[in-house]
């Protein structure tokens, strides 16, 4: 008995003992955390280098008055000249861009002076595509040190009806000129003639003349 008790009461010592082991804490899951997605229009890259004359130019799309032909009715009538708005593309000096705001992809502000010297012997440059700020989620993609260029005249899209210059590596180059289609322009109403009645016009008759009286013979 005395043997018995001493067997079980070791039997429980180790059976407790391994109960009250407990195992190792794993660490809590590391949380995730996607960035958002950069919102607005994606900027483009551009070539920018100066001209024979040292100045550096870019293209930019400004509204400006036209001379056109314009044909009132259904194409019948005279063409004559009107003047209309229309877009169009044009170069101009990088310092003449109106509401342009230079920055870095960093964040840092950059006056147009330093952008000038900056692309004195060429460089490539980050430009808004909507005309405003970049989100930083695309400018993340850049160096820190790199021009992003933000102005509504430098917004790519041009309106059907313009001409001037197209695009060609970067530098702006003069298109063939086109002249502008006659605009046509819907008929005016014309009043129809109104009919009056007719008036009865008399008819001027001659008086009868009295016919000879016939000579009787001798």
């Amino acid at each position: 008995m005395r043997i018995l008790a001493t067997l079980t009461a070791g039997l429980l010592t180790v059976s407790s003992g391994s109960f009250l082991t407990a195992a190792p804490a794993l660490p809590p899951a590391p949380k995730t955390t996607e960035a958002p997605a950069p919102a607005g229009a994606v900027p483009r890259l551009l070539a920018l280098r100066p001209g024979a004359d040292g100045k550096v130019r870019v293209q930019v799309l400004r509204t400006e008055q036209k001379g056109v032909n314009v044909v009132i009715g259904g194409g019948g009538g005279a063409p004559r000249q009107q003047t209309i708005n229309v877009t169009v593309r044009a170069e101009v000096e990088l310092g003449d861009v109106k509401d342009l705001t230079i920055t870095t992809a960093g964040g840092k502000t950059v006056s147009k002076e330093d952008a000038i010297k900056r692309l004195a012997a060429g460089g490539v440059v980050a430009v808004s595509g909507d005309g405003k700020p970049v989100d930083p989620g695309y400018l993340a993609l850049f160096k820190d040190n790199l021009l992003v260029l933000t102005s509504p005249e430098l917004v790519t899209t041009l309106a059907k009806s313009s001409v001037g210059f197209t695009a060609v590596g970067g530098v702006a180059m003069p298109a063939p000129a086109i002249a502008p289609a006659p605009i046509l322009l819907p008929a005016q109403a014309v009043p129809a003639p109104i009919l009056l009645p007719a008036q009865a016009v008399p008819v001027p008759v001659a008086p009868a003349k009295e016919a000879p009286a016939p000579m009787k013979d001798k």
